[in-house]
């Protein structure tokens, strides 16, 4: 058997039924249906994953879902995507609000490492 790393994901108890659900309709292992899953989310395009991850704001999602679309559709083409200067704002505040995330989560790591250490 492969090497493979196990990842344990906390679901709302909601959500955690309604995974069993589909996965024990399709007869599948959850850990099957998850690394599937995992293996699709990754190999989307990063405007679709900010999408999926619901870190767009609601008075801004329909304007990122047209991009993503417009993105999705040129994938793989010689189509250029042409964005309006409205869908070019969103996407630069999508970018700032990604690395403002990523620089939060990695002082807090930086603090619990501390913390750790200090224990």
């Amino acid at each position: 058997m492969k090497n493979r790393d196990i990842v344990k994901a906390a679901l709302e108890p909601k959500d955690k039924e309604q995974f069993d659900k589909i996965v024990e309709e399709l007869g599948m292992k959850q850990q099957e249906a998850f690394g599937r899953l995992v293996r699709w989310f990754s190999k989307q395009h990063r405007l679709s994953q900010i999408l999926v991850m619901g870190l767009v704001p609601e008075g801004d999602s329909a304007a990122f879902r047209d991009l993503v679309r417009r993105t999705d559709r040129a994938v793989g083409t010689e189509e250029a995507v042409q964005m309006t200067a409205d869908q070019a704002m969103l996407l630069g505040k999508m970018v700032k609000l990604l690395e403002l995330q990523r620089a939060q989560q990695r002082g807090l790591a930086k603090r619990q490492r501390r913390l750790s250490a200090s224990a």
